[in-house]
């Protein structure tokens, strides 16, 4: 059962009292939180190792190194904080170094869902690689929106549109049953409902954004992503795209197609309009693409996620769908 935080009083009393070896996996983000207390404070009652040799799109060598780092100090708790890319290596790790240690998160950017999820996305290669344990799932989280302000605007509205993704494929998913779709049904309506003051930078609407992105890793967590995923994963490797901007160029020609073609979209059709309102007004490019790479994203789509769509999509749809994306710039 996951225990979730909203002040680090309560979070830091749970950490220090569960651990006395932390590893946490992070960027720059640990000792920004709390204006800099929580790390002051934490690193006073634990001992505290940092690692962060990771990058976006995350490799699998760093969880490798990171598994011989844990190896070394032998931890109680793994504490994640970041973005998708620090969970999901922190999870990989946790995985691979032993199962039954403690993982606490801290999410700050509103989108991946990870913090929720029993799924890590780690790339070997440039080839994308879906881990699975129910192990993976965070023992206990801290939601500390005043992390998303601080972010850059272009990655609040990708990790978002992840998010909006993760909610309106979810709704749309083989798997889908009445609870993965209450989950992504509260996610939608939390991002629709609150995303132009986010992007104004309203600390309340962010606290929302954060819930919302939670409940929307809640319904993936039970149904797994779709088509708009598969199709993402390469191209933001690709096209150097944050996640979020790729999924949400792939699910919009995929709706359109899909329901163009009658497919029965669930829940999701009710929020069409709000999904397009927001396409617009988030304003995330299209890329350029050629024929060549048109061939190659098709031939890399995840097969095990496309068997998940309400469709089942050809190479030569497909390619059709990718040409679409980059039709405006070609």
């Amino acid at each position: 059962m996951t225990t979730i935080f909203k002040d680090y009083n309560g979070f830091l009393e749970y950490i220090s009292s569960n651990a006395k070896t932390v590893f946490a996996v992070t960027g720059k983000m640990l000792s920004r939180l709390d204006g800099g207390k929580f790390m002051e404070e934490l690193s006073s009652k634990v001992s505290l190792t940092v690692f962060s040799n990771f990058k976006p799109n995350p490799d699998i060598s760093s969880v490798i190194e990171g598994v011989g780092v844990c190896q070394g100090i032998n931890p109680d708790l793994i504490l994640a904080v970041g973005g998708g890319s620090a969970i999901d290596v922190a999870k990989a790790i946790k995985t691979e170094y032993a199962k039954d240690t403690l993982l606490a998160v801290v999410p700050t950017t509103a989108g991946s869902g990870s913090e929720a999820t029993k799924i890590a996305v780690i790339y070997k290669d440039g080839v994308k690689l879906s881990l699975g344990d129910p192990k993976m799932e965070a023992d206990a989280i801290m939601f500390d929106p005043a992390a998303l302000l601080s972010l850059p605007d272009y990655q609040r509205r990708s990790a978002m549109a992840d998010a909006m993704c993760h909610a309106i494929e979810s709704m749309w998913s083989n798997r889908a049953n009445e609870e993965s779709t209450s989950y992504a049904i509260a996610a939608a309506t939390g991002i629709l409902q609150n995303y132009k003051e986010y992007l104004d930078l309203s600390p309340e609407a962010a606290i929302l954004i954060q819930q919302a992105a939670y409940d929307a890793g809640r319904a993936i967590n039970i149904t797994a992503t779709t088509g708009g995923h598969a199709m993402a994963y390469k191209m933001t490797t690709m096209k150097g795209f944050a996640h979020g901007h790729s999924c949400i160029l792939a699910v919009k020609v995929l709706w359109d197609y899909m329901q163009d073609e009658g497919v029965d979209l669930k829940a999701a059709s009710g929020f069409k309009n709000g999904f397009m309102d927001l396409y617009d007004f988030l304003g995330l490019s299209r890329p350029v693409l050629t024929a060549e790479e048109i061939d190659v994203l098709a031939s890399s789509v995840n097969r095990e996620r496309l068997a998940n769509n309400p469709k089942i999509l050809s190479t030569e749809e497909l390619k059709m769908l990718y040409a679409r994306i980059a039709k405006e710039n070609t």
